[in-house]
């Protein structure tokens, strides 16, 4: 593929991924909100049993080793960091709200691994990597389900801070009755925006030389509410979906209490059905014919490999080699 063809397709890509926000006030007060309800995840048997799978799985791709230092960004309570550093790992959790991150030094404390954790309040985007002395610190960053990688550049930085690998997840199909309720008031579509994360990072990594891996899970879930938790609740997450409508929050209102009428009980419930991605890429892992990653442009230097320096030296010579 020559340079121009593969710099329309990132441009394509990255246009797709933009979520054009970014929203830390709504964020930050969204996740205040629920850190308590996700703290409760960690004596959860569903989310024990998801990461017992996922730590398999990065296993056996080869990017844990023993004592990895591995960077959780959008870290909530500890709900990743706390079990891998109960396995003797090292973790920098950061995360945008204050609330998650009290919860995750506390949970720490109570599991006795504060030694081998550390906890900032901080926003993705904004944090200066190369003040906090990051460069190239990580053996893992991982990002799971979080917001904060809701670009390419986010997706970038990571690399910045990576020596090992990174790992990405997030959900490419949710189905959440509720929330259809409100978007057909509101005369929006039924579903939520375009879940375009999972499928724009992997095609800006490869068209950068990378290799992701990739697995698909299926999960389900009940949620219940009371009227007025669900209210406030869908609030929040209606404006995290860029949902602005002026009459939100009373069309929230009526369709709240409308299900809690067909329901009969002041406790409303719901099952939400997800499909879920998670991505995986070695950073050293890259094609020696990519060209110079567009994320050294965009984020500063990337670790390069022998091979690409190889190359480099074959193209002054003006040698030619097929990928």
């Amino acid at each position: 593929m020559d340079d121009d063809a593969r710099h329309s397709l990132l441009s394509i890509f990255t246009e797709l991924w933009d979520d054009h926000g970014p929203r830390y006030e709504a964020q930050q007060a969204f996740w205040n909100r629920r850190a308590q309800s996700f703290s409760d995840h960690l004596i959860d048997s569903r989310h024990r049993r998801r990461f017992e799978e996922l730590y398999a799985w990065l296993k056996e791709l080869g990017a844990l080793h023993e004592a990895s230092h591995i960077l959780d960004i959008g870290c909530g309570p500890g709900t990743y960091a706390i079990p891998f550093a109960k396995l003797g790992h090292h973790v920098t959790g950061i995360d945008i709200a204050p609330e998650m991150i009290a919860r995750a030094k506390d949970n720490a404390a109570h599991y006795g691994i504060s030694e081998r954790t550390a906890f900032q309040t901080a926003v993705w985007e904004e944090l200066d990597v190369a003040a906090q002395g990051w460069e190239q610190a990580f053996d893992l960053v991982f990002a799971s389900m979080t917001p904060a990688i809701r670009n390419a550049e986010a997706l970038y930085k990571m690399l910045r801070v990576c020596r090992g690998g990174c790992f990405l997840s997030s959900f490419i199909d949710r189905r959440d009755p509720f929330v259809r309720r409100i978007r057909a008031r509101l005369g929006l579509s039924s579903g939520t925006r375009p879940m375009n994360r999972i499928y724009a990072a992997f095609n800006l990594l490869w068209l950068n030389g990378y290799f992701p891996s990739i697995r698909y899970i299926d999960e389900r879930w009940e949620q219940s509410f009371t009227v007025d938790e669900a209210i406030e609740h869908f609030r929040h997450f209606m404006r995290l979906q860029l949902v602005d409508e002026a009459r939100l929050d009373e069309t929230v209102e009526k369709t709240v209490r409308a299900i809690a009428e067909e329901q009969a009980s002041n406790v409303i419930r719901q099952t939400v059905e997800v499909k879920i991605a998670w991505l995986y890429w070695p950073v050293k892992d890259r094609s020696a014919t990519a060209g110079r990653p567009i994320a050294e442009a965009m984020a500063g230097a990337i670790p390069r490999t022998g091979k690409e320096e190889a190359t480099d030296t074959e193209r002054s010579n003006g040698a030619q080699r097929g990928r």
